[in-house]
């Protein structure tokens, strides 16, 4: 009976420093007003691949005592640390799209707000790619490929939502080390639209 009590304690430690852990970063979503993207890339006969970027907007607050430091921002499909994007990435948006944030630390306390953008590659048909454009407004080269803001209007919800599946959504997967104890904290934020 005794050796069943200390499982139960360590399971019950086990969940507590978890669940801790977890709360030393926290995150609310924010409504954004951001116009989704899309990157024009190649040419296939009588269709084109492109990326259609998606505007997340969020506040991260350290919650904790000490320094915690982002590691690593990218895109997980399942939310797992293991990163199956599909060819799908993350950038930060500032006067343009850059690459995601790295690198960041978070003082004690510290609430910080993040445009990200995340993009699902698809296939369109040259009709699609047109249409869509005639609504677009070229802003910027990435990747030596042309980017257009889209504006936001039912049509371009629906157009997103029919090429983009619940199931393809994913997270964005936030990779944190806290500088006093060395500890890991991973987060990961589903994806909306």
């Amino acid at each position: 009976m005794r050796y069943y009590k200390r499982i139960l304690v360590c399971l019950f430690t086990i969940i507590f420093l978890f669940s801790c852990n977890s709360q030393e970063i926290v995150y609310n979503r924010a409504e954004t007003e951001l116009p989704v993207k899309l990157l024009v890339s190649e040419k296939h006969g009588d269709s084109t691949l492109i990326n259609i970027m998606i505007p997340q907007i969020f506040d991260l607050k350290n919650n904790s005592n000490s320094v915690i430091r982002l590691v690593l921002t990218s895109f997980s499909i399942d939310g797992s640390n293991y990163l199956n994007s599909n060819g799908s990435r993350t950038y930060a948006i500032k006067d343009s799209l850059v690459n995601a944030p790295n690198n960041i630390n978070f003082s004690k306390r510290q609430k910080e707000r993040f445009n990200i953008y995340v993009s699902y590659r698809a296939y369109l048909s040259n009709k699609e790619k047109e249409d869509i454009l005639k609504k677009g407004t070229f802003v910027q080269l990435k990747h030596k490929k042309k980017v257009y803001n889209i504006d936001s209007t039912k049509e371009i919800e629906k157009f997103v939502n029919k090429k983009i599946a619940d199931s393809l959504k994913g997270y964005i997967n936030l990779k944190f080390r806290n500088t006093s104890t060395k500890k890991w904290i991973i987060k990961n934020i589903p994806v909306k639209f």
